[in-house]
């Protein structure tokens, strides 16, 4: 029992603090940019694979969530311009995504990112992440009613 204790209470990385520090003070806003702009592609460009792969893409997808965690523990800065600038390319690659990405995996990597940098412990982020994902499953569910208003905006173009 008491090592399962100590699994959960370890810090989960050590050098995730260690990286934000320093890409916190690097000198070059150019190079920053880059590399959140090259982590939002790659975020958008995985997410989209589920609608334009069927079958192989549905594997590849839920990696879209690696590119946005690893934004943020860069800076969580960094890591909200990367969701945000991924939703925005969702918009042109994959509008069906649109729904997708910013209220599940997206938030499932704000969450988890948020915390290897704020709080390092595997129960943390594991916590974190699981609360951000719920709140988004609960707000397309509850507060938007997506199946439902989704079903009668099909309903209505045909």
């Amino acid at each position: 029992m008491n090592q399962l204790k100590n699994y959960w209470l370890i810090p989960v990385c050590e050098e995730a603090s260690l990286i934000n520090t320093r890409f916190r003070t690097a000198e070059f806003a150019t190079r920053k940019m880059t590399i959140t702009a090259f982590l939002a592609a790659l975020a958008a460009i995985f997410q989209s694979m589920g609608g334009l792969l069927p079958g192989i893409g549905f594997l590849i997808s839920p990696f879209a969530t690696a590119p946005v965690v690893l934004c943020c523990v860069l800076s969580f800065r960094s890591g909200l311009t990367a969701y945000l600038l991924a939703i925005l390319l969702l918009f042109f690659i994959q509008p069906g995504e649109l729904i997708v990405f910013p209220f599940t995996t997206g938030l499932l990597a704000l969450g988890i990112g948020g915390a290897f940098v704020y709080s390092k412990t595997r129960l943390s982020a594991v916590m974190a992440g699981s609360l951000f994902l719920w709140v988004g499953i609960f707000l397309l569910l509850y507060i938007f009613a997506f199946p439902s208003w989704a079903l009668r905006f099909l309903q209505r173009s045909t």
